[in-house]
């Protein structure tokens, strides 16, 4: 009897990590900021579902290194062969998906919610889009969504959980269109 309750509760508190892990709450490094992430087409034919990679909670990883380590050099620039136009990151989004209120700073006290909207053209249905995300040079975060039909903007959205506030600190996030590096931007929390 003993024994069936045991895996009984390791069944709950697997299929509760597995949640976390879906739905993109928490993030792979012991220590780092309580945010969710949501990736999003915008528009109403466009919607994508963002989904964690194994990388960001396991340590496992498609690359050879399960941490993708800081980039030291400025922000790469945009790779516009790939399909990104813009990249802005902002605290909100209009109904078409593109940025309102761009900026690079936000306040933790304040601000809960960071968009980063990117501006994509000639990107079809099925393009995955991905980014990985450092705070102050440590890795934070990765995650990926599929388009599902054409869109002119996409969206990470990066929100506090409830109660808490996002990490005051440097974040740089760099973007990828199909696995090759597409944009960088950087972003403050003060």
């Amino acid at each position: 009897m003993n024994r069936r309750r045991s895996h009984l509760a390791l069944l709950v508190t697997a299929t509760a990590v597995a949640a976390v892990i879906a739905t993109g709450c928490g993030s792979g490094t012991p220590g780092s900021p309580p945010v969710a992430s949501k990736a999003t087409g915008g528009g109403p034919a466009a919607t994508a579902t963002a989904t964690a990679t194994a990388a960001a909670h396991t340590g496992a990883s498609n690359t050879a290194s399960a941490t993708p380590p800081q980039p030291t050099v400025p922000p790469r620039p945009l790779n516009t062969g790939l399909g990104v136009t813009a990249v802005q990151t902002a605290a909100d989004i209009a109904s078409d998906g593109s940025a309102v209120d761009t900026r690079n700073v936000f306040h933790a006290s304040s601000d809960h919610r960071v968009v980063a909207v990117l501006s994509v053209s000639g990107l079809k249905a099925g393009t995955r889009i991905s980014f990985v995300r450092w705070l102050d040079g440590r890795f934070v975060d990765t995650r990926s969504a599929a388009l599902a039909g054409i869109s002119s903007h996409f969206y990470f959205e990066f929100t506090a959980a409830p109660g808490k506030t996002i990490h005051p600190g440097t974040y740089r996030l760099r973007l990828y269109v199909d696995g090759s590096a597409a944009a960088e931007t950087t972003y403050q929390v003060v």
